[in-house]
C-alpha cells in the first residue's frame, strides 16, 4: 500500500508514467531488493525544482490500515525517457527495412502434417498498423541461401494505439524445412511455456539476445503499461515487465526462457537507462495470436 506522501508524489507530478512493484535500483543498477515502490518517469528533475520530495521509503501497515513503523518500503524514481521498440532465442530475421530476432521457430502440434511457424515481434515485421503487414516476406540469417525464408500470415496490430502484445507469426516456407523444433542457439529445447504468474520481481531469466549478446537478465517489475515511441507515432503497450539484462534494440523478439520453459519475448528497451528493456509474457501472447484472424489454435509441444 502506497504512503500519502507516494500518492501525493504521483498527483502532482505530470511525469511520472507508471507506478509498480518491483527492483530498487541504484545508479541506474539493478539491487537484491525486489520489494521498491517504483515511480517511472520520463525525466528525472534536478532536486531544487521538485515541488513534492519522494521519500526514500515508506512504512507498511497492518490489515487494519494502521502504520507499521517497523516496516519500511524502499521507493525509487526510475528514469527512462522514451520507449524504443527493440528491433533485430536466436537467430536474426529480416523484413525490409527491418531486423530482430526470431522468438521461437516450432512445429504447430495443433494441426496436421508438419506445419513450422516462426514468431517474432509484430513491429519487427512492420505490422503495428497492419495484419498481415504490406510485405510478408522474412528471411533469416541461418539460411542466407533462402529468399523467404517464412510468410507473415497475422500479427498483432495497435487498436486507438494500444497493443496489448508485440507478436507476429510467420508461416516457414516448406523450402527452408526440415528445422528443429523449439531449439535455441544457446543450447537446449524449449518443452514448455512459462506460467505468467512465475514472472515477478526479481526472477531471473536466459536471454537469447543477437545484438547484445546479453546471457540472463531480471524481471525489475511487476506488470505495467508503458507508451513506446515509434516516428510520427506513440502506441501504448500492455502487458509489460521492466527486465534488467543489457539488451539493446536490435534484440527485439528475443527470447527469455528459464530451464527449458520459455517466458517472454523481449519487445522494447528503455533510452534513459541503458541495459533496462521491457518483456511481455509468451504464454499470453501465444493466446492472444492464436484468436486474431485467421483463428487457429497454436500449440508448441
Amino acid at each position: 500500500m502506497r504512503s500519502a506522501a507516494a500518492k501525493r508524489y504521483e498527483r502532482s507530478s505530470k511525469n511520472v508514467l507508471q507506478v509498480a512493484v518491483g527492483t530498487k535500483f541504484i545508479d541506474r543498477q539493478p539491487t537484491d531488493d525486489h520489494q521498491a515502490i517504483q515511480f517511472f518517469v520520463r525525466k528525472k528533475g534536478p532536486p531544487s525544482r521538485v515541488a513534492k520530495r519522494l521519500p526514500r521509503f515508506v512504512y507498511g501497515r497492518r490489515p487494519d490500515g494502521s502504520i507499521d513503523r517497523s516496516v519500511r518500503v524502499a521507493t525509487d524514481v526510475i528514469e527512462v525517457g522514451r520507449i524504443l521498440p527493440a528491433c533485430a532465442a536466436g537467430d536474426v530475421v529480416r523484413v525490409t527495412g527491418r531486423k530482430g530476432a526470431l522468438t521461437l521457430l516450432f512445429r504447430n502440434t495443433a494441426e496436421p502434417g508438419s506445419v513450422f511457424y516462426a514468431l517474432t515481434c509484430s513491429h519487427v515485421v512492420n505490422g503495428i498498423s497492419h495484419s498481415p503487414p504490406v510485405s510478408r516476406t522474412v528471411t533469416a540469417d541461418c539460411l542466407p541461401a533462402q529468399p523467404a525464408f517464412a510468410s507473415v500470415i497475422k500479427n498483432a496490430t495497435a487498436t486507438a494505439s494500444r497493443l496489448p502484445y508485440d507478436v507476429a507469426l510467420a508461416r516457414v516456407d516448406v523450402a527452408a524445412l526440415p528445422q528443429p523444433s523449439l531449439q535455441v542457439v544457446s543450447g537446449g529445447t524449449i518443452t514448455e511455456l512459462l506460467s505468467p504468474t512465475m514472472i515477478a520481481p526479481g526472477v531471473q531469466l536466459d536471454c537469447e539476445f543477437p545484438e547484445s549478446n546479453a546471457l540472463t537478465g531480471k524481471v525489475a517489475s511487476s506488470r505495467m503499461t508503458l507508451d513506446v515511441d515509434y516516428p510520427g507515432q506513440t502506441v501504448t503497450y500492455e502487458n509489460l515487465f521492466a527486465f534488467a539484462s543489457g539488451g539493446r534494440q536490435g534484440d527485439s523478439g528475443g527470447l527469455v526462457h528459464r530451464d527449458g520453459a520459455a517466458a517472454g519475448i523481449f519487445v522494447a528497451v528503455s533510452e534513459a537507462t541503458p541495459g533496462l528493456g521491457f518483456i511481455q509474457p509468451l504464454q499470453e501472447a501465444l493466446d492472444f495470436l492464436a484468436k486474431l484472424s485467421p483463428s487457429f489454435r497454436l500449440t508448441i509441444n
